[in-house]
């Protein structure tokens, strides 16, 4: 391959480093979409990129994400979309209640 190939890839890759919500929702149904699926995680690795699922709703869709090797997810699974406000308060929540108790007097 080429350079300008390589780097085309690259960038198609990096601009869009996501399993649509339709493909999510098909994963585990249609081998095409699943071999699809696990070929674009395979190049999204073998790049250094990350890619996210997207619309990820039940279990079952995560389950087999990850078993493709997708570390990446999001959906209703995890919680409804929230403004950008409420997010970080919930973040931030979340990191000071797992923090041992040291460091969450700190935080507070």
């Amino acid at each position: 391959a080429t350079l300008s190939g390589r780097m085309d890839l690259t960038r198609l890759l990096a601009a869009h480093p996501t399993l649509t919500p339709y493909i999510t929702f098909e994963i585990t149904e249609d081998v095409f979409i699943n071999r699809s699926a696990a070929g674009f995680l395979s190049i999204g690795a073998g790049l250094g990129v990350a890619v996210i699922a997207e619309g990820v709703e039940t279990t079952d869709q995560l389950q087999h994400l990850r078993r493709l090797g997708c570390r990446f997810a999001q959906g209703y699974l995890f919680g409804k979309a929230m403004p950008l406000a409420e997010t970080r308060i919930r973040l931030f929540t979340e990191q000071v209640a797992s923090a041992p108790a040291d460091i969450k007097r700190v935080a507070i």
